[in-house]
């Protein structure tokens, strides 16, 4: 080991050797020196700062903090003012933490001790200092959650407006739809079946063994055949018709059917009417009985030939005898591609009866030619 007289010789730096003792002085120093700052913060921290200090150890801890202050300077004694204050508030942390946990405990032992209690309520309260912290945090998940119940009440508030919109604007449609129609129907043509006639000889054929052609008038063939008929039935008429609409009627076409109506079946006549007249309808079957132009007020007439069928169960025995109800069932359709159509039935019996012989044929004085009101339509 290097003496201080003999540096030279030792073979090792002196410099080296002497600074690093200096440097170990200075630390021991300044630990000593601090060792009254750090007794005057104990006795601050054991007594508190409300407590008073005896006037001796005042005056030795005076004493040495001042010899502190001399050593160590201004900078070092703000450090060491700053350590006891944050060793202050440490101190007052873990006190109101300790105050909290033995309220809690305290009000935990009391209802633990009040009878008829079957559940356990502990209020918890976080100390001042942890509470101030968290403040900001909770005011804003109080502000989000009222932004979002004003976003949920704009939500519903649209969609009721929305279903409201959607009422309002579908009952204008309808009203819109309504004037229109109206305005439509008092502007609109009408053509009105003003009367049907039998025309000439027999009015009434029975299973013909050729197909009838007379002079003037249109064979229709429109009448739909089921299987299996028991004989084709033959009736010759002429409809005239009027306008009765402002305006004119255009593409005007009739179309007749002889019908059957089978027995115990009250509205046949209709069910027939309605599908015969929607089938033929949209069709436009043949221009040979059709009109071009009709103004109002104008009249014209067709005469035509209609055809039909007689099936098992059309039939009635009337006094051993097979009759038939025979019915002329005719729509009028106009106005392309409106397909506006006014339809029209009439009942072909005798004079005598209500049913025609089957087989017998008719000529025009020997029928009732009458208009079936129930039958009426227009669209």
């Amino acid at each position: 080991m290097c003496t201080a007289g003999a540096r030279s010789d030792c073979g090792c730096s002196g410099r080296r050797d002497g600074g690093w003792r200096v440097a170990a002085i200075d630390e021991i120093t300044v630990l000593m020196r601090l060792r009254p700052a750090v007794d005057i913060g104990r006795v601050f921290l054991r007594r508190g700062p409300r407590e008073q200090m005896s006037e001796d150890s005042l005056l030795y801890h005076g004493s040495q903090h001042a010899r502190v202050e001399r050593g160590l300077g201004r900078f070092h004694m703000k450090f060491l003012d700053s350590l006891l204050s944050a060793l202050h508030g440490i101190e007052r942390s873990n006190r109101d933490i300790r105050d909290a946990i033995r309220a809690n405990t305290e009000a935990y032992k009391q209802q633990q001790q009040m009878p008829g209690s079957s559940g356990t309520t502990v209020q918890l309260q976080l100390p001042e200092a942890i509470a101030t912290y968290y403040e900001p945090e909770r005011n804003a998940t109080l502000r989000n959650d009222k932004w979002k119940t004003v976003e949920r009440i704009a939500v519903l508030s649209a969609l009721v407006l929305s279903v409201l919109a959607a009422l309002f604007t579908y009952r204008t449609l309808h009203q819109v739809t309504r004037q229109a129609d109206v305005m439509e129907a008092d502007t609109r043509p009408w053509v009105k079946v003003v009367e049907a006639t039998l025309n000439e000889a027999d009015a009434l054929i029975f299973n013909p063994k050729q197909m009838p052609l007379f002079h003037g008038e249109t064979l229709t063939r429109l009448a739909p055949r089921r299987p299996n008929p028991i004989m084709q039935v033959v009736v010759r008429a002429t409809f005239r018709m009027r306008n009765i609409g402002k305006s004119v009627a255009q593409n005007i076409s009739v179309f007749p059917e002889v019908f059957i109506e089978p027995p115990g079946e009250a509205d046949a006549i209709s069910k027939e009417q309605q599908a015969f007249c929607g089938q033929i309808a949209p069709g436009r079957l043949g221009p040979q009985n059709s009109w071009s132009a009709l103004f109002p007020t104008d009249e014209f007439s067709v005469p035509l030939t209609a055809t039909g069928w007689v099936y098992r169960g059309d039939t009635s025995k009337v006094n051993g005898v097979d009759c038939v109800d025979v019915v002329l069932i005719a729509c009028v359709t106009y106005q392309n591609p409106r397909d506006y159509q006014t339809r029209v039935a009439y009942a072909i019996a005798p004079i005598n009866s209500r049913l025609a012989k089957l087989g017998e044929n008719l000529t025009k004085e020997e029928i009732r030619f009458i208009r079936d009101e129930h039958a009426e339509y227009a669209q």
